[in-house]
């Protein structure tokens, strides 16, 4: 609007949240200063009633569509940077005309700060919890509920081990092309510890370097990051605003840990190198493989005891499928040192080769140090791709089952005022119109609701005073799924009326609260309690009796309905609602409904897309793991090319002996793939299933179609690995071998 028009708005008058008056009224609202998008009530449509009687605005059919091209750039500014704050402000007395009542004139009392010991004294001559008032510190409403320093780190975990091996892999080879040089020093005095500062100084200048570009690389990949969650990713962060900040401590210590991390891995490969006997360290032969049978009973024994543990988190995750994560997640972790420690033990052992691959893999057991380090960068990169892949929810299905996330409900409404008449008893139906035709299979469960802050993963900020639902349980039986509950019964929504034996000030009520809701934002266990205030200003416990997995409910505590009313008397009507319709009259019952409560602002939303928004928030971070995924990837190919490339030039004496006693160029690059392609699958081997480890106990039938797509992403990774490892041979191939064998 311009400055001097006039809005049409309309308000109802509740008393005291018990009966809705059966009047409304009309006033106008004229703009006297233009601020920044109070034009928005142009997209209105045309043949909006005009300001006049309260008939005209009661008619009004709220279908009529939006028009989106009266929508200005100024509006559209302003609901990117505001969303849906207020765009106009009335005097304080103007508001007492049209609102005031004999109820009160105010909804909140803000105390400036400075001002709190005054302001509490004058608030103790009356109980606050008596008028529903409840205090609460501005400062205290805004903590995180995750760290999301702490969860990239944690993400970030195997991509920055298979870094470090990556640095210590290159160190090596600067170390082996150094030996002699290394001998020369040993015989002449040096000490070990003075080689050891020597050579450390000189890869301080090179971890430095290395160091200082990687922070300025992790500022810009963390300015993409946040572009990507404000952009493509929103759906992880909700409506909170992301703000990038550069904090020079932060800096310094990133900095300080990688230098520290890299020069750790410099110094074991140092370690390895001066215990090599001066005379083999001349001869260019530096840490020769020693075996025993002392080692080989020390790896058995590694082997057996991660086996163990590896096989006893897997029982413990299949058992407590609730609270699966931490174990699944150990058996993961387990499986894959273990198959690490298994593939050490193959490569010490002797065996006959009957065929070239064969072959290409015994000399693998030459440096089993580097060859363990291709399995290790390619199994931890598999390992994050199978985790993130395995666990991406698809799309609900509309037709969901009753133990689903939906627990086969069609709908899920909320409305803005309270529906003061029960909608499944048949005078609540007729008094708004609803016939037994347009009702006739439709199951409908009206939910009481306490307006809280919501504690769901679409909030980022940890909820102080969750949201509460009230129901009745009977109305639930049968539906959707449940994580944990405290005991067995034969319907888990009863444990809602169980009688847990308190009294008050301290009653404690059960609650079912949804299991991600109660792990990730509420930060509770099944059993714990969550400390809420009633309608009366008084403090009650919510014990959490049972978790729901994975469902619409997340976000809300849900205690029975007969509760909620003694804990809420002044809570009337019902606020939200679970509808399950036939599929063919689905569409027509949600427009009817939509009509018929449009004046207590009902919104339906289908059951299966509010799923999906939940799910969202979860496949968008596991979109940022499968990320660091495919960067270890990328880590893991560089190391299986660098590997080759060295093996092929060491070898060229050797391959040109092969060439010699008549091995065709097509023999000797099937050697090298016998090798190097061997390592590249049996990472990805020991990779995958590791990480079936982590997602076998949380599996859903739902997500064999992902595992599908994830088991040819998979058969890619090695396909493509095989490529690296026939290119990075070539160049050892080329040229004449005569001289390399004359060199030999």
């Amino acid at each position: 609007a311009e400055p001097g028009d006039e809005i049409a708005l309309r308000y109802f008058v509740l008393g005291s949240g018990r009966a809705l008056e059966e009047r409304s009224h009309a006033f106008r609202l004229r703009a006297v200063v233009p601020t920044l998008g109070i034009g928005a009530d142009r997209t209105l449509a045309p043949d909006f009633p005009g300001i006049g009687d309260a008939e005209n605005c009661r008619d009004w059919d709220p279908g009529i569509p939006i028009q989106l091209d009266a929508l200005r750039d100024q509006d559209e500014q302003y609901w990117d940077e505001h969303r849906g704050a207020p765009k106009a402000f009335i005097a304080l007395a103007t508001a007492h005309e049209l609102w005031a009542n004999r109820y009160g004139a105010f909804t909140a009392l803000r105390i400036a700060a400075g001002q709190e010991t005054d302001a509490l004294a004058r608030l103790h001559t009356v109980d606050p919890g008596a008028l529903g008032l409840a205090l609460r510190g501005v400062s205290a409403q805004s903590t995180g509920t995750s760290d999301f320093g702490g969860l990239f780190l944690g993400l970030s975990f195997f991509l920055i081990v298979s870094a470090l091996l990556l640095t210590a892999l290159f160190f090596a080879f600067s170390v082996e092309r150094r030996a002699s040089e290394l001998g020369v020093l040993r015989v002449s005095g040096f000490l070990p510890g003075e080689i050891a500062r020597l050579q450390l100084g000189e890869a301080a200048l090179l971890a430095a370097l290395g160091s200082g570009c990687g922070v300025v690389l992790g500022l810009g990949y963390t300015r993409l990051l946040l572009g990507a969650l404000e952009s493509a990713w929103s759906g992880a962060v909700g409506r909170t605003e992301l703000v990038f900040e550069v904090r020079p401590a932060t800096l310094a210590l990133s900095f300080v840990i990688a230098l520290l991390l890299a020069l750790g891995a410099v110094a074991l490969v140092l370690r390895r190198a001066l215990r090599t006997r001066p005379l083999a360290l001349l001869w260019g032969e530096l840490g020769a493989a020693t075996g025993g049978r002392g080692r080989s009973r020390a790896r058995l024994l590694w082997l057996c005891l991660l086996g163990a543990l590896a096989l006893g988190c897997l029982g413990g995750a299949f058992f407590a499928r609730g609270s699966a994560g931490g174990l699944a997640f150990g058996a993961g972790c387990a499986a894959l040192l273990t198959g690490l420690v298994a593939v050490r033990h193959l490569l010490a052992r002797d065996a006959r080769p009957r065929s070239l691959a064969a072959l290409g893999w015994t000399n693998a057991a030459r440096r089993p140090g580097r060859s363990l380090t291709s399995v290790a960068l390619t199994a931890s990169a598999v390992f994050l791709l199978v985790v993130a892949g395995a666990s991406r929810q698809g799309p609900t299905p509309p037709d969901a089952a009753n133990v689903s996330g939906t627990g086969g409900f069609e709908f899920f409404g909320r409305t803005s005022l309270p529906v003061l008449h029960d909608l499944t008893s048949p005078e609540g139906r007729e008094f708004y119109g609803l016939t037994a035709a347009e009702l006739a299979g439709v199951e409908l469960v009206p939910l009481r609701v306490r307006a809280g802050d919501e504690a769901s993963c679409l909030n980022l900020d940890q909820p102080r005073n969750p949201r509460l639902l009230g129901v009745r349980p009977a109305l639930l039986g049968g539906r959707f799924r449940f994580a944990q509950t405290a005991h067995e019964t034969a319907e888990s929504w009863s444990l809602l009326e169980e009688d847990l034996g308190a009294a008050p000030p301290g009653e404690v009520v059960p609650a079912i609260v949804d299991a991600i809701s109660l792990q990730w934002t509420l930060h509770k266990r099944l059993g714990d309690d969550l400390d809420l205030i009633d309608a009366r200003g008084r403090p009650f416990r919510a014990r959490v009796v049972a978790t729901l997995a994975d469902s619409i409910l997340q976000g809300d505590v849900l205690i029975s309905a007969a509760r909620f009313e003694a804990l809420f008397p002044d809570e009337a009507g019902h606020r939200a609602f679970l509808i399950d319709a036939p599929p063919d009259k689905a569409a027509g019952l949600a427009a009817r409904l939509a009509r018929v409560l449009a004046d207590e602002g009902l919104v339906l939303v289908p059951a299966h897309e509010r799923l999906d928004l939940l799910h969202g928030v979860q496949n968008t971070y596991l979109a940022i793991f499968q990320a660091l995924g495919a960067l270890g990837l990328v880590l893991g190919s560089v190391g299986c090319l660098a590997l080759v490339l060295r093996s092929a030039i060491e070898r060229r004496g050797e391959l040109a002996l092969l060439a010699a006693l008549g091995f065709s160029k097509g023999e000797l690059r099937l050697l090298f793939l016998g090798e190097q392609g061997g390592l590249v699958w049996t990472g990805l081997l020991v990779g995958a299933l590791a990480g079936a480890c982590v997602v076998l106990p949380r599996l859903e039938p739902g997500s064999l179609e992902s595992l599908k797509t994830l088991a040819g992403v998979l058969v890619a990774v090695g396909v493509s690995g095989s490529l690296w490892v026939w290119l990075g041979a070539l160049p050892a191939l080329r040229g004449s071998l005569l001289d390399a064998l004359k060199r030999e």
